[in-house]
């Protein structure tokens, strides 16, 4: 219950929360009719953990030190890892059970070229949105050679996931309808503006109530 409630806190519990609460793994092991009670409870925990975690993580670091933030990932996150090893059986589904996959095809299933490409991407575009009009103006070479390495990247991403087909990180049969499209784009805007909110408000040692107004890191959450 710990792991859930500081699902939000920037560095501590995000990988028990994760592994314990998957949607994947409610999706393969729960009936369909038992899916809305779970994905609900595992929602509900967004708007505890926006609460919680702030007030433990700065309990951690006022009282002891942010690097307990981390650290305390270790003992949880080694629990939920045993509890699924042990504990989670996902049946095979038939065309599976029908044609084995060997260790080759389980990796070529896991768009390792896709996700190779991604993650360079994004680290260049944080670098960009980083360094731009702080370290290094906006219009310097390094950081105009970062976005076009990101636009690079995210046109040879695109390009990877139509070659692959159904075996792409983001199937382009799945994105492409538009009830998935609208969804994700609502997702990815609703969330983008919950982090925001989040790292101003909350008690980050960046955070706009830090800076502004002179409080300790355990109060600045209230």
């Amino acid at each position: 219950m710990l792991a859930l409630l500081c699902k939000y806190q920037p560095a501590p519990f995000h990988l028990p929360f994760h592994v314990l609460s998957n949607p994947r793994i409610i999706a393969a092991t729960l009936p369909l009719e038992r899916r809305p009670i779970f994905l609900t409870a595992y929602s509900g925990m967004y708007g505890l953990a926006a609460v919680a975690a702030p007030l433990i993580g700065g309990a951690l670091t006022t009282h002891s030190t942010w690097r307990w933030c981390f650290y305390i990932n270790l003992p949880i996150g080694g629990c939920a890892m045993l509890a699924i090893f042990f504990f989670c059986h996902i049946p095979d589904t038939p065309d599976r059970l029908q044609v084995p996959l060997t260790w080759r095809d389980k990796i070529y299933q896991m768009d390792l070229l896709g996700t190779c490409i991604l993650i360079p991407s994004i680290v260049c575009l944080f670098l960009a949105l980083q360094w731009g009009g702080s370290i290094h103006a906006w219009k310097s070479s390094v950081i105009i050679s970062l976005m076009l390495l990101t636009g690079v990247g995210l046109i040879s991403f695109i390009s990877v996931q139509v070659w692959k087909k159904d075996l792409a990180t983001v199937p382009p049969r799945i994105i492409s309808q538009r009830s998935v499209a609208c969804s994700a784009c609502y997702v990815f805007l609703g969330s983008g503006s919950l982090v925001i909110f989040q790292y101003f408000v909350s008690n980050q040692p960046h955070s706009y109530v830090q800076f502004i107004v002179p409080t300790q890191t355990l109060t600045s959450p209230l």
